[in-house]
């Protein structure tokens, strides 16, 4: 009896040790398959988000594609711009949406998933009083990118587009808003405002994309853009462009939290 209960054991240990190797070499194989990239901005960030390298390669390419489609439009201005936004095949499609100073496209836009933001005190805010903004920021929170990213490795249009392209500034959206006229329309069934030069008449069109937080696209009636332009009142956010749709106001600049997913239309020199 001792014998066979010996021998039951010696059958049930085999079984494991064959169940363990086989469960691990299938955890391997799932592990290898997925080949993520971890995106940290210093050993002690935590880590904001990840995204699969074969879905990153393939919308990189596709941004690629787009930059070589753009066309330069000139509206008479100090500088020329593109005929449509950084992740659109055509000016009409919306295109991406970026974080302030990031350069990949993502699925959630928090301040946990920013890249420059490290939460050092688990609050999920660059600040530290429940949520209300106040002058209690620890510094290293928030990176400072400087005044204004144009022409930097933190330039969405610059990365993705290349060393001919880059955000425009705040000063430049205001040009471009003081010297065109701004008319709403359609084109290709997408709503959106052409925006025609008073000094020569060429015009561009920008489409209504609204803005990503969260994994939400909000406020879908109005067009979102990030200017290369932070703050420099407060370390929390950056200019942009906003166009009210519905209420038929002019475009003007104000600022948005830097994590905010705007659409990014690109200019040239």
């Amino acid at each position: 009896m001792k014998r066979f209960n010996l021998i039951l054991c010696i059958i049930a240990s085999v079984y494991m040790l064959f169940s363990t190797i086989a469960s691990c070499q299938s955890s391997s194989k799932t592990e290898s398959t997925k080949d993520i990239i971890i995106d940290t901005l210093s050993p002690n960030n935590s880590t904001n988000y990840a995204i699969e390298k074969e879905d990153s390669a393939k919308k990189e390419d596709n941004i690629k594609k787009d930059s070589v489609m753009a066309k330069a439009i000139d509206l008479g201005l100090s500088v020329l711009w593109a005929d449509r936004n950084i992740g659109a095949s055509s000016p009409e499609c919306n295109g991406d949406y970026f974080s302030w100073g990031e350069t990949t496209i993502k699925e959630k836009y928090t301040w946990l998933t920013y890249k420059f933001f490290i939460d050092s005190d688990d609050s999920g805010y660059p600040w530290k009083t429940n949520g209300e903004e106040d002058e209690d920021c620890t510094p290293n929170e928030l990176s400072n990118l400087g005044e204004d990213i144009a022409g930097t490795v933190y330039d969405a249009a610059y990365t993705l587009w290349g060393e001919d392209w880059m955000m425009p500034t705040r000063q430049q959206w205001n040009e471009l808003i003081e010297n065109c006229r701004w008319t709403i329309t359609t084109q290709n069934s997408n709503k959106g405002y052409k925006v025609t030069s008073k000094i020569n008449g060429n015009s561009i069109f920008l489409p209504i994309a609204g803005y990503r937080c969260d994994t939400t696209l909000h406020a879908k009636d109005a067009p979102f853009y990030w200017s290369s332009t932070s703050e420099p009142s407060s370390p929390y956010h950056a200019f942009g462009a906003y166009f009210e749709f519905f209420a038929c106001a002019p475009p003007y600049t104000g600022f948005w939290h830097r994590y905010n997913g705007l659409s990014i239309r690109p200019v040239k020199k």
